[in-house]
């Protein structure tokens, strides 16, 4: 009997332990109006599914202030539990507010480092795409408005998670600084690697000498990717300028490629 009890507590304490060494990574949306909130929870997990089932919760009904996930057959989701993306994905939002007026969505992420994934809030009303920082919270301001039927719904928001790989031969490298792809299209990442910084501004020059893009960062963390995007630039090789705010001398450039 004392055998038996040994054995149940050895069979629970190892699958309690594999349980525990799952990499999971969490995405909290935070919609807000004055006093009113609503959230969603997606969590990503190395043995997540694709398929909706149990681990899920679906919408049930929308208050003053609604956001959820949106999939075929007008399904939302509160909590929501996948595999990590093997692909670039877009996933839908709904987005709801009882008045005219501005709102609040407050985007809290995880550490997504070492998945090779970049997240994205796309607002398509407005054609903008907000970076969403790691291990903080970003904050994005709209505007509702009910006679604008695009305003709010399944049509406006969505998230856009993207598989970044650091192809070494499509990369440029500088000390401890690595950007890629190059040549790059619209966005171009930084990997930062151990330029750690509390403030840090990032310039492109054409080969005449003036800034075509810039852009300041906050509290830059060791081996972060910064995304640079929007980079709507003629073909040609520009200069890409690190500038640490704090100290002069960590001052970097590299020479990239637009296509």
């Amino acid at each position: 009997m004392k055998a038996q009890v040994l054995w149940v507590a050895f069979v629970c304490f190892f699958l309690n332990s594999a349980e525990a060494q799952i990499q999971e990574n969490r995405l909290t949306l935070r919609l807000t109006k004055d006093v009113f909130s609503d959230s969603f929870l997606l969590v990503f997990k190395e043995n997540g599914k694709e398929a909706i089932d149990d681990q899920d919760a679906q919408k049930i009904g929308d208050g003053y202030v609604s956001i959820s996930s949106l999939h075929s057959k007008e399904i939302k989701l509160a909590i929501e539990e996948r595999a990590y993306p093997t692909q670039n994905i877009e996933m839908a939002l709904f987005v709801k507010g009882y008045e005219t007026g501005y709102y609040h969505l407050f985007v809290e992420a995880t550490d997504f480092k070492g998945t090779g994934i970049r997240l994205t809030l796309y607002d398509k009303l407005l054609n903008k795409k907000t970076p969403i920082l790691f291990n903080g919270i970003t904050c994005y301001g709209f505007t509702i408005d009910l006679a604008v039927l695009e305003s709010q719904g399944g049509n406006r928001f969505s998230m856009q998670f993207n598989k970044v790989s650091k192809n070494p031969s499509l990369s440029v490298v500088e000390g401890a600084l690595m950007a890629f792809p190059n040549p790059f299209r619209d966005n171009l990442f930084l990997d930062v690697k151990d330029n750690h910084t509390p403030l840090v501004e990032i310039r492109l020059k054409d080969l005449m000498g003036r800034i075509v893009w810039r852009r300041e960062f906050n509290e830059v963390q060791k081996n972060d990717v910064l995304t640079l995007e929007g980079l709507q630039l003629i073909p040609g090789m520009y200069l890409l300028e690190w500038r640490d705010r704090n100290d002069p001398k960590k001052f970097k450039t590299l020479k990239i490629m637009k296509h």
